[in-house]
């Protein structure tokens, strides 16, 4: 099974190791492969709200960016968790970012069945209390 985690902290800080924990509990299981993808280090533009890519579609959009490098590894991986830290009681800036470049798919079943798991790590907060969603 092939597991990507996207991390949304600028930083390798508690977020990281809550992932870390995710992926430990996850190896008795076997076969399992963990990949990290640091969205500091992925190449991204903020989305204009142009909508050209739910009228044209995603390849005509006026962003060129790490994103269909990133939608390949989400539809290669078995699983996807989204890792990101707590900031102003909100999902972090990069995590944002994300979201928002990848709104042209929510709406269409490509990843409707895709295993998933939302990780939110509030700062200040011990890695023993950090709360998951998932649909594993």
């Amino acid at each position: 099974m092939k597991v990507l985690v996207i991390m949304g902290s600028p930083r390798k800080c508690n977020t990281y190791q809550a992932a870390k924990k995710i992926e430990e509990f996850m190896q008795p299981m076997g076969g399992v492969e963990f990949e990290y993808l640091m969205l500091k280090d992925a190449i991204f533009s903020q989305c204009r709200g142009c909508l050209v890519c739910f009228s044209e579609g995603e390849d005509h959009c006026p962003c060129k960016d790490d994103t269909p490098i990133i939608e390949q590894k989400m539809h290669a991986a078995d699983g996807v968790i989204f890792a990101t830290p707590v900031y102003g009681m909100n999902v972090s800036a990069l995590m944002k970012t994300f979201i928002d470049r990848f709104s042209y798919i929510f709406h269409r079943p490509r990843f409707f069945y895709k295993k998933s798991l939302f990780s939110l790590l509030p700062e200040l907060l011990s890695l023993r209390r950090f709360s998951i969603t998932w649909n594993w």
